[in-house]
């Protein structure tokens, strides 16, 4: 029973698959393949992860956006709010006399 060897040996080139002790045409051309498919799927992987990393900030960005939305509706409120106490202050507060004689000096 043989053990399978890892990937990324040269077991291909340790057969003698020609009578000049060099790997055959085939066998190179199955290397070649095996090589661009771990590369297409290393690129694959890639790109999926810089497009989670993209959605990902994305929505933090639109969490941010929303935030600060409500931020400002809150303060706008309170703006109103506070307008509306000094107005409602203003109008209970007496009026103070005018002084008949006029201004003392």
């Amino acid at each position: 029973m043989e053990l399978a060897e890892p990937s990324g040996t040269n077991s291909d080139n340790a057969r003698d698959d020609s009578p000049t002790g060099e790997p055959s045409v085939s066998s190179s051309l199955e290397h070649l393949v095996a090589g661009s498919q771990g590369v297409t799927t290393k690129r694959i992987d890639l790109a999926l992860l810089e497009g989670q990393e993209l959605l990902s900030r994305t929505l933090q960005l639109a969490a941010l956006v929303a935030f600060a939305m409500v931020l400002a509706a809150i303060r706008h409120d309170i703006a109103e709010k506070v307008g509306e106490i000094g107005e409602h202050l203003r109008a209970q507060a007496p009026q103070p006399a005018a002084p008949a004689n006029g201004p003392s000096a």
